[in-house]
């Protein structure tokens, strides 16, 4: 599951089954915690085995049951953007919490403060707690009710969440979608975005909890549209850079964004390697093939003179066209094409893919192409998945592909189709963010690379 189909199948869940969480699932979630205290400005702590804060029907109301486990926010009282960030990163932790199994609630004051393990320092607040756990599968009985009363205010429509200055783009709409499925305080839904020459923001109606409303539409519009970058603060702007579209054949078939933490992450590491093994040639022309929506060429492109962006799937090619003019940036060219059946009549200084070729049956004729459309002195480099189990794949339907490969195997395939200099290694792993029916399934990616002699 990935976060934006999260964000589409995620209710809030009350009522929570008495057991321990999973190790793994406490590990991945303790390792995303890591992450957002080093980059969010506040602190989370993950409380186990602890419900103490919850008991008693002065503090429930009765409207939560079975807690043994939750997330604390704390934050320093004078920051302006704190309940903000906490909206923002407190969702991202609620989604991926729901693409492991598992429920969560917002809780704003329903329980005892003064029974929570936190320690507080001078100028820190505690600012809300998420509760997490095992769930059953259906919402039913008291748990039912409890929701249909929280949400007797009807839902606002994507189209009454925004006002445009002209007709936005597909992907803006795309957003919409997911900030219209953006859980808010008594389903307020308070926050209302703009659009107009391009230019988006984000804006707040009201102050009740509207702060953590902003934060958390902010997210679901960014995952909405597959990536970006948002401003902090009421009005704040948004930057759209990285828009991860699944397309026609199998990649493919719609155009709906992908989650894409773990996507943009991964995207990001293999720009940053294909730049460390290839800036020598920078100022000269790149070709990305297997590009998809351009993930991994938005972010190289800030760093080198030109990339022709490459992919067999129109879908694929169509997103591109739209979401290069708003970028800005004009060294990106995209074509649609299948080398394996129409070879490019002009050579590239620099050929490069990431999480491509294990989906490519004869990889010895694809590396043989590859060299062909290299200029002299060229440099390839593949970016892919360490050799498997076949787990990383496990949720695609009659998968035919490889399973990662083995280093050695492609370098003296890479020797034997002609390449020089050629060296691979292993450069990201991260155990963490793959995630399948509830079970993060390990992996790590490695970086090839060889050069065409003159």
């Amino acid at each position: 599951m990935t976060l934006e189909e999260a964000i589409y199948v995620r209710t809030s869940r009350r009522n929570y089954i008495e057991s321990d969480l999973k190790q793994e699932h406490v590990d991945a979630l303790q390792n995303l915690i890591d992450k957002y205290n080093q980059i969010g400005g506040f602190r989370v702590e993950l409380v186990l085995n602890n419900g103490e804060a919850f008991k008693g029907f002065s503090r429930s109301y009765g409207m939560l049951s079975g807690v043994k486990h939750y997330f604390g926010f704390i934050t320093e009282e004078d920051d302006p953007h704190a309940s903000e960030k906490i909206g923002y990163y407190g969702q991202l932790l609620v989604l991926h919490a729901t693409t492991l199994g598992l429920g969560t609630c917002w809780v704003g004051g329903t329980f005892s403060k003064s029974k929570t393990p936190f320690e507080l320092a001078d100028g820190e607040r505690l600012a809300c707690l998420i509760t997490v756990g095992e769930v059953e599968k259906r919402v039913v009985g008291k748990e039912k009710f409890i929701y249909q009363m929280t949400h007797r205010k009807k839902s606002k429509t994507p189209e009454e969440m925004y006002e445009a200055s002209e007709q936005p783009p597909k992907w803006f709409l795309s957003g919409m979608e997911a900030v219209s499925k953006a859980p808010s305080a008594v389903n307020r839904q308070p926050v209302m975005l703009h659009y107009k020459d391009g230019e988006v923001c984000a804006r707040m109606k009201g102050k009740y909890l509207a702060e953590f409303d902003l934060g958390i539409a902010k997210l679901h519009f960014e995952i909405g549209v597959g990536g970006g970058l948002w401003e902090w603060g009421n009005d704040g702007r948004f930057t759209a850079i990285e828009l991860e579209v699944e397309c026609e054949n199998r990649f493919s078939k719609k155009a709906s964004s992908y989650d894409n933490d773990h996507r943009s992450r991964r995207a990001r590491a293999a720009a940053e390697k294909v730049y460390e093994l290839t800036e020598a040639k920078k100022n000269g022309n790149y070709m990305e093939y297997g590009c998809g929506t351009g993930l991994v060429g938005f972010h190289l492109a800030q760093h080198v003179n030109h990339i022709t962006l490459i992919d067999s799937s129109e879908g694929m090619i169509d997103v591109l066209k739209e979401k290069i003019p708003p970028s800005g940036m004009n060294n990106l060219t995209p074509r649609l094409r299948d080398l394996t059946k129409e070879p490019m009549s002009e050579t590239f200084d620099v050929i490069y893919n990431s999480m491509v070729l294990h989906h490519i049956e004869d990889t010895e004729e694809m590396i043989k192409i590859f060299y062909d459309t290299l200029e002299n002195d060229g440099q390839l480099c593949i970016i892919d998945l360490d050799k498997e189990d076949g787990s990383f794949h496990s949720h695609v339907q009659n998968y035919s592909g490889y399973n990662g490969f083995d280093q050695q195997y492609l370098i003296d395939l890479f020797e034997k189709c002609g390449f020089v200099d050629v060296k691979a290694e292993t450069f990201y792993q991260n155990g963490t963010d793959h995630v399948f029916e509830g079970k993060v399934i390990p992996y790590s990616l490695f970086a090839i690379s060889g050069r065409k002699e003159k």
